[in-house]
């Protein structure tokens, strides 16, 4: 573990990047510079792992990802995002997202992502 402003830089080099409950505080566009600085320090064969919730579409309203979305758009600006949202934002940082890992048993997932 690593203290910083993964808005300003990201350390160099590691092989895998693991970020939990980070972009789900931010918006779009912060998230784009958190993961573009990310990209920049990752070496070709890195891998980033994103550990947030993944909604699913046709989830009901009642179920719990959905109050978990509101409060972060509510407190934060940030928002809850799907699959293919995650996906967007890699790719907008130049990366693919490889696969989403769910998490038995927890509201999280793994979103898995690769340099493009």
């Amino acid at each position: 573990m690593v203290a910083g402003d993964f808005f300003q830089a990201v350390r160099l080099g590691y092989d895998a990047y693991f970020i939990k409950s980070v972009l789900h505080d931010w918006g779009d566009e912060q998230c784009v510079c958190i993961l573009d600085n990310i990209r920049q320090a990752m070496p070709a064969h890195g891998r980033i792992l994103i550990t947030e919730i993944v909604l699913e579409p046709g989830k009901p309203i009642g179920h719990p990802h959905r109050f978990i979305d509101m409060e972060m758009i509510v407190s934060l600006g940030g928002k809850e995002r799907t699959a293919e949202e995650f996906d967007d934002l890699l790719r907008r940082t130049n990366m693919r997202m490889e696969q989403v890992h769910s998490i038995e048993g927890s509201f999280f997932s793994v979103v898995e992502g690769s340099m493009a």
